[in-house]
């Protein structure tokens, strides 16, 4: 049964080969900026999931506006980063994110270019179960 198998039956690449040869190029982008990261916390809006949280007092999102799950991490020099997820595998949805303390500015990590780039516009909309690392400048 080869349904939605990334090589066919013949040994050809399929549609899903594709899907997957792309989230491998974009995690190859962001793995230099992810693996240097510490895992404070994970945290659920919406749904919560048996065994999970919500957000807390010490988590640095107060509130994403839709059904998204949040990581909180930490960089070895202090930057401050935080990843959500869109939870509906279904919709697209805009991540309007509230922070417990306002960061001064907050970048999304490009999956193209492993390089901080602007979180606005088109970017802050989030695909069915897609992901977003995003860098936060704190301070005055």
């Amino acid at each position: 049964n080869y349904r939605m198998a990334p090589i066919d039956q013949f040994g050809n690449a399929t549609a899903t080969w594709d899907a997957l040869r792309s989230i491998n190029l974009q995690l190859l982008k962001l793995a230099p900026t992810f693996l240097q990261l510490r895992w404070d916390d994970a945290y659920h809006f919406g749904t919560v999931p048996t065994g999970c949280h919500g957000s807390t007092e010490h988590a640095l999102v107060r509130n994403v506006g839709g059904q998204m799950a949040v990581g909180d991490f930490t960089h070895p020099d202090g930057t401050r980063y935080v990843m959500v997820l869109n939870k509906d595998l279904q919709k697209s949805m805009p991540c309007s994110l509230q922070f417990r303390t306002p960061p001064r500015k907050v970048e999304l990590i490009s999956a193209y270019s492993g390089t901080p780039v602007a979180f606005e516009g088109e970017q802050v909309w989030l695909s069915p179960g897609q992901a977003a690392l995003l860098k936060l400048t704190l301070g005055p």
